[in-house]
């Protein structure tokens, strides 16, 4: 079963989340970003939402706009006070983006 990591997936981008690991664990914000959406959907994997937000946190850093939206889709969808908060600061990263008029409909 191990080499089943190194196998492409139809539902996935083709990229397992072994190399997505071994990318982001690198500094590749797109991996990260991935390796995130995977996490979220559970694609290729168990879904686990703390690390979903761990590599769409680390993809957000390295620059990577469709991570920030996707950090700020939690934060608006959490509801609480401090992840509006969280949303607010986030959004004047990605002012503009494409997502974000999708959020707010």
């Amino acid at each position: 079963m191990a080499a089943m990591s190194f196998c492409r997936s139809p539902l996935s981008s083709g990229i397992s989340p072994y190399f997505l690991r071994m990318a982001a664990a690198q500094g590749n914000p797109e991996a990260a970003h991935r390796l995130g959406r995977s996490y979220e959907k559970g694609i290729d994997t168990e879904p686990s939402l703390p690390l979903a937000l761990y590599w769409y946190m680390q993809s957000s850093a390295g620059g990577y706009e469709d991570a920030t939206v996707e950090l700020v889709r939690y934060y608006i969808e959490d509801g609480t006070e401090l992840s509006r908060a969280h949303a607010r600061f986030l959004l004047e990263k990605v002012r503009g983006h494409r997502i974000l008029s999708t959020l707010y409909q």
